[in-house]
């Protein structure tokens, strides 16, 4: 049997040169990630000396029908699978010509990976459903003695935008990781059966559609969503521009950790031919979330000054009540609207719309999640697709048992604090929300039961003051 001519995907080109530590990959379905990989393990092994490759999935009970498959249809293709002394048993594939192997194992499997040395590279298949510390204790392992580079790939569909892979891996720059990103768009040897298929089969589920056929990060699906009517594909508009003759409606929450957030609305009305207003859309087209050291008041409200001190038609402030409290910690007393009324002060008709105390947050949940399901009384929410952190939010915030929201804390791994990573920003949308459109929401709030109604906001909750 002769050598072969093999086809690759030129789309991986610059993955077959990487000689970085790591190299991720993460794609859609049908974008010829695991091909990529199986191929350079493969040439790899025929082409270098003194390596022993560890392939891992997270269950070991599906090696067989997956990687150790692709693994030998590989080596067929390239025509070298008569060069192989295959161990079932041990799941262990020799190229007999230099010795080189490629061990099959499951995390699941810890006394098989605990006999397992010499590891001079690797490849995590679905690296999602491995945890953290199953892939560093990998990394631990790769030691083994080579004149070649040492490499470990992993290959996922980007099913949680939380995960502990985009945190390690994309989410800054790291000098020793190649990332990759591709979709079947990306794959000229997909028939056009295969892509008629996944064009249809993922279409009534925006979510799955999203992580399987564009291969963008996606947000697991629960069903105890508290914003359970959002839909991306539906509440989401690619751009906006300002318009300069109607108001930006600003609205703020405090918490620091991860920063604090303003998001930046306009209200626009369509009329018919006698001027009558038939319809309503609120658009998020901004978002002012500074990271650490700019994770405060003041810098959030330079910040949008900065950006929008052009705009003349008036400015209206909204945000959590609990922003009026006086701030103990300094001498003035000054508290968060205070400084954000102080800083912006200059910009034309500035306007207080901050509620004098928080709507019930049940309440509020259920009639937003009424407009997202409706279009209530002709009233629209869109979200301008760069505005991530409301996105998010919309997508990812839980719901509690008593229907508020469901704020889980996670620990930063650098400075140690607990913080909520998520419900800011659509807290401050919610304030927003139900002030700009008090009637709408009081007449939604009406159908609540009568012990509900204490907890909805009241009639001349909210002020209105110009400055």
């Amino acid at each position: 049997m002769t050598e072969r001519a093999v086809a690759y995907n030129d789309a991986f080109s610059e993955c077959f040169q990487s000689e970085h530590r790591y190299l991720i990959l993460k794609g859609g379905a049908g974008s010829g990630k695991s091909v990529f990989a199986a191929q350079k393990i493969c040439g790899r092994m025929i082409n270098e000396k003194g390596h022993r490759f560890l392939v891992l999935r997270k269950v070991s009970n599906t090696i067989r029908e997956s990687v150790w498959a692709l693994i030998k249809q590989t080596f067929e293709s390239m025509g070298h699978d008569h060069l192989l002394r295959i161990n079932k048993t041990d799941r262990v594939i020799e190229y007999i010509p230099n010795g080189n192997q490629i061990l099959f194992a499951g995390i699941d499997d810890p006394e098989k990976l605990k006999s397992i040395t010499g590891i001079t590279g690797g490849w995590c298949e679905e690296i999602t459903e491995f945890d953290e510390s199953d892939f560093d204790q990998l990394d631990l392992r790769l030691r083994g003695e080579t004149a070649w580079f040492k490499q470990l790939i992993g290959t996922f569909n980007p099913i949680d935008v939380d995960h502990w892979v985009k945190e390690k891996f994309f989410d800054g720059d790291q000098d020793d990781t190649f990332t990759h990103e591709s979709t079947f768009r990306d794959n000229h040897f997909l028939d056009s059966e295969y892509k008629r298929m996944l064009l249809t089969r993922f279409k009534s589920n925006p979510n799955w559609f999203n992580i399987y056929v564009n291969g963008e990060w996606g947000q697991p699906q629960t069903g105890l969503e508290f914003y359970h009517q959002f839909n991306i594909s539906q509440h989401m508009i690619n751009h906006w521009d300002v318009d300069p003759t109607i108001p930006i409606h600003v609205t703020f929450d405090f918490n620091v950790v991860p920063h604090v957030t303003a998001c930046l609305w306009q209200i626009v009305h369509d009329r018919d031919k006698g001027g009558t207003i038939i319809g309503t859309t609120a658009i998020c087209f901004d978002e002012i979330c500074l990271k650490h050291p700019l994770n405060n008041t003041p810098s959030a409200a330079k910040r949008f000054l900065l950006n929008y001190e052009s705009h003349t038609a008036g400015v209206w402030v909204y945000g959590d009540p609990a922003g009026r409290a006086r701030d103990t910690r300094s001498e003035t007393g000054r508290n968060d609207f205070d400084i954000i009324f102080d800083t912006i002060r200059p910009m034309s008709g500035v306007m207080d719309r901050v509620q004098k105390i928080a709507p019930n947050v049940a309440n509020r949940g259920a009639w937003i999640n009424q407009v997202f399901d409706n279009d209530h009384r002709r009233l629209k929410i869109r979200v301008v697709a760069k505005c991530k952190v409301t996105l998010t939010d919309f997508q990812h915030v839980k719901q509690a048992a008593d229907g508020s929201k469901a704020k889980q804390k996670i620990r930063d791994k650098e400075t140690k604090v607990s913080f909520e990573k998520y419900g800011h920003a659509s807290d401050a949308n919610d304030y927003f929300l139900t002030t700009a459109f008090e009637s709408e929401f009081r007449e939604f709030s009406r159908g609540v039961p009568e012990s509900q109604k204490r907890k909805i906001v009241n009639r001349g909750q909210t002020r209105s003051k110009s400055y």
